[in-house]
């Protein structure tokens, strides 16, 4: 599955190490820990449903997640892996991105406002709409 939605799905006891949740939407989605999952993909549904802000996620892999319309005001990305992520509409304000790949991810309408982005890699990045610092 790719770029679908499992919001308010009741994924307890389910094992997902196998499937392909790029950018899928785990918003409300029931997870527990009898959900098998990779850590990443815990991470991704922890911030979704509990956001980011002031979280310390250095060095974070976070590749193909959907985080759309996450809360990261204050947050430390520095030197996290956020390829092909959808941060579209998300709040970076004051986040510290150094060094952060932010190859191909979407920010279209993200607010970076205040961001640090010394040495991030926005390439081929999708900024239509966003707050730059």
């Amino acid at each position: 599955m790719q770029a679908g939605s499992l919001a308010d799905a009741d994924l307890r006891g389910a094992n997902l190490t196998q499937t392909d949740l790029r950018r899928v939407d785990l918003r409300g989605a029931q997870v527990d820990e009898t959900t098998r999952m990779a850590d990443y993909q815990r991470l991704a549904f922890d911030l979704a449903n509990r956001g980011a802000a002031g979280r310390d996620l250095s060095g974070a892999f976070l590749t193909w997640v959907d985080l759309a319309g996450v809360d990261f005001t204050g947050a430390t990305l520095a030197d996290a892996d956020l390829r092909n992520a959808d941060l579209s509409g998300a709040v970076l304000v004051d986040a510290d991105l150094r060094g952060a790949n932010l190859t191909q991810t979407d920010l279209r309408g993200a607010d970076l406002t205040g961001a640090l982005l010394d040495g991030a890699d926005l390439g081929a990045a999708l900024t239509e709409g966003a707050l730059l610092p």
